[in-house]
């Protein structure tokens, strides 16, 4: 799944990690950071949707 405009990573929460790949895409570095530290297993880049 594409996760555009993740942001912190709040919403990734209602998606069961478990079961799908999910590519997250953020423009901001300071919030693709804090998403990695609470999902440090998904694939987090920079970019804009």
């Amino acid at each position: 799944m594409l996760f555009a405009g993740v942001g912190t990573g709040a919403d990734l929460a209602f998606f069961p990690l478990d079961k799908i790949k999910v590519v997250a895409v953020d423009y901001s570095m300071e919030m693709l950071k804090k998403a990695k530290r609470k999902y440090p297993n998904i694939e987090f880049t920079r970019g804009a949707s």
